[in-house]
C-alpha cells in the first residue's frame, strides 16, 4: 500500500506545482488511511488515472465504484477483466470467499443515517457535474468508518473550499454535537457528505437559483407554501440572488 502514496501525490501535484488537492495529505480520512493500510487513497488517485479506476472495483467495489463510474475508459475496463480473468484462473474459489466475507462487513450508508442523510441527495440536482456524482455515489453506497472518505476530498472546486473541508475534518462539531445528543458516534460519519454538500451548492449555485426560481412559480400557481414557508423562501432567493462574491475556482484534475 506504501505505492499508493506517491501516485496520488503526483497526480495532485502535476509538474511539481503546488495544488489545493494536495491538502488532502493533511486531512484526518488520509491520516486514518495511512495508519490502517487501507485503499482509499489509491482510489483517489484513480480520479487523475483512469486507467486504475475498474482494476480498483475488483479490490474494494463499494469504495471504488464512485471513481470508476465517473472515470471509466476501455482500457481500464479491459485491464480489470484481464486481471479478473488470471485472479480466476489462480484461484476460482475468491468470488465465493469474497461473499461470504460480505455478512461480517459493518457498514454504514451515508444517505440513510439521519437527520443530515436524506439532504445528500440533492446531488442529484447537478448531473453533468463529476463531483456531483461522484458525492452521490458516495452517499449511497456503504463504508465502513472515516478512512473510506478520503475520495471526498475530490468534492471542493477552491483553495477555501479544500482548506475548510480539512480543517472540518480534524474537528468535526457535528460529530461531536451528534455523540452528545446520543448518537452513535458513526452517525456523525455523513457530516462529511454534508459539508462537502453545502462547498457543491455553493459552486453550483446559479442552478441552484434556477431550479429555486421554477419551485417558487410552481408554488404561486399552487396557491404557495403558506405565510412561515413563503417567507422562508424569499429569504433563501434573497440570499441566492446577492451571495458573498466568490473567488475564481481552481480545476484539481488533469486536463
Amino acid at each position: 500500500m506504501r505505492t499508493s502514496y506517491p501516485i496520488l501525490a503526483s497526480g495532485v501535484k502535476p509538474k511539481m506545482h503546488f495544488s489545493p488537492s494536495a491538502l488532502v495529505f493533511l486531512s484526518l480520512p488520509f491520516g486514518q488511511a495511512l495508519m490502517f493500510a487501507q485503499w482509499s487513497p489509491l482510489i483517489t488517485a484513480a480520479w487523475y488515472f483512469p486507467l486504475l479506476a475498474p482494476l480498483l472495483v475488483l479490490v474494494k467495489p463499494q469504495t471504488a465504484l464512485p471513481i470508476a463510474l465517473n472515470r471509466l475508459t476501455w482500457r481500464g475496463i479491459l485491464l480489470a477483466l484481464a486481471v479478473l480473468a488470471i485472479s480466476l484462473a489462480v484461484y476460482p474459489e475468491w468470488p465465493l470467499r469474497w461473499v461470504q466475507m460480505i455478512g461480517e462487513y459493518q457498514q454504514v450508508i451515508p444517505a440513510m443515517m439521519l437527520p443530515l442523510g436524506p439532504f445528500l441527495l440533492l446531488a442529484v440536482l447537478f448531473p453533468r457535474d463529476p463531483r456531483a456524482r461522484l458525492l452521490l455515489f458516495m452517499s449511497v453506497l456503504p463504508l465502513r468508518a472515516e478512512y473510506d472518505l478520503v475520495p471526498l476530498f475530490l468534492v471542493p472546486s477552491s483553495k477555501r473550499q479544500m482548506v475548510v473541508l480539512v480543517a472540518l475534518s480534524l474537528w468535526n462539531p457535528a460529530q461531536f454535537l451528534f455523540a452528545a445528543a446520543g448518537y452513535p458516534w458513526s452517525q456523525g460519519i455523513n457530516s462529511y457528505h454534508f459539508y462537502a454538500l453545502c462547498m457543491l451548492l455553493y459552486s453550483n449555485r446559479a442552478t441552484v437559483r434556477s431550479t429555486w426560481e421554477n419551485v417558487r412559480r410552481a408554488a404561486g400557481r399552487s396557491g404557495g407554501f403558506g405565510l412561515a414557508g413563503d417567507k422562508a423562501m424569499k429569504a433563501a432567493y434573497r440570499f441566492l440572488e446577492n451571495p458573498r462574491p466568490a473567488r475564481q475556482t481552481l480545476r484539481f484534475d488533469r486536463d
